[in-house]
């Protein structure tokens, strides 16, 4: 009988564990999504400002700074 008891607390035990690690996770990949999306948003402000250099050579500028911003974590 111990050894039945002792294994259906470690199953619950470890259900429990896992729900807490997948919203610890779920927590940080929102931060991280919330982090992302503001920096997107600078990034689209800075898009849209009249500068006095070429839209190409802006656009291309400011891609590479967001895909440097945004490689993959």
């Amino acid at each position: 009988m111990k050894h039945s008891v002792f294994g259906i607390c470690k199953y619950r035990f470890q259900a429990i564990l896992g729900l807490w690690q997948k919203r610890k996770y779920l927590r940080i990949k929102t931060t991280q999504n919330h982090s992302q999306q503001i920096l997107c948003g600078v990034c689209v402000q800075l898009t849209e400002f009249n500068l006095s250099f070429h839209r190409a050579v802006r656009k291309h500028s400011v891609c590479k700074l967001c895909k440097w911003i945004f490689r993959p974590l």
